[in-house]
């Protein structure tokens, strides 16, 4: 607990995914991102329960040896390319009020594919939701200017190029930009009525945490190969 507050944390981790096959089983100096999601969150002792949602076997079977509880297979239609995040948590949550009769009065989503995160950013997160009186806290990183979508383009069918914002004619300098940020996966901080009532993960009473270290939502194999140089002090 944390403030008085119960505290659930759900990992999802399907098998299905695309850029790295079994990407939730690759290895950065030896441990599964399972295995580490795994040990940091045994580090966080405001957290009571550390839950991973998963259909796959061999995922399931490594989170169980690194103090993930699984009380349950994710079903299959929850499970696919388009299966969002509210889904997967709202089936979790469900399970545990109608199966365990166990209510959590704060949900947090943590990424197994997020494996360079710090515990004191999850407590910001979860304060920052009391504190405030939010519905949800995300941690974002800001995102680089010249990944503004301002300066992005977009080509049509006929192979025409346009700017992908027409207030991007406009920009000449990228003092001209107001920041924008992405979503890093670090942490999701959600209260339970955010999903159970209003079915949705961010609203008008959502702020954000924003992350000035490196971190990264793995999804490609340049983007773990990165990541393992990050952690290992050779990027």
């Amino acid at each position: 607990m944390l403030n008085n507050k119960k505290i659930l944390s759900i990992t999802p981790a399907r098998g299905g995914s695309q850029g790295i096959p079994l990407k939730n089983l690759a290895k950065i100096n030896d441990k599964t991102l399972i295995q580490i999601t795994g040990e940091f969150l045994t580090s966080c002792d405001f957290i009571d329960k550390i839950v991973l949602s998963s259909d796959h076997d061999g995922i399931i079977q490594e989170a169980r040896k690194h103090h993930f509880e699984v009380p349950f297979v994710r079903p299959s239609n929850i499970s696919g390319d388009m299966a969002s995040d509210l889904e997967v948590l709202t089936h979790a949550v469900e399970f545990f009020e109608t199966q365990k009769n166990e209510r959590f009065d704060i949900i947090l989503l943590i990424q197994v594919t997020t494996p360079i995160r710090k515990k004191q950013n999850i407590k910001d997160c979860i304060e920052l939701l009391i504190k405030e009186d939010l519905d949800s806290v995300w941690t974002v990183s800001e995102v680089d200017s010249k990944s503004h979508p301002f300066k992005q383009l977009s080509i049509n069918q006929d192979n025409k190029l346009t700017y992908f914002s027409p207030e991007g004619e406009s920009i000449v300098s990228r003092h001209q930009l107001k920041p924008t940020y992405k979503h890093n996966g670090v942490c999701y901080a959600f209260t339970r009525d955010c999903l159970m009532k209003k079915k949705k993960i961010l609203t008008n009473k959502s702020q954000a945490i924003v992350i000035d270290y490196f971190t990264e939502s793995i999804d490609t194999h340049e983007e773990l190969d990165i990541t393992r140089l990050k952690a290992n002090g050779k990027f």
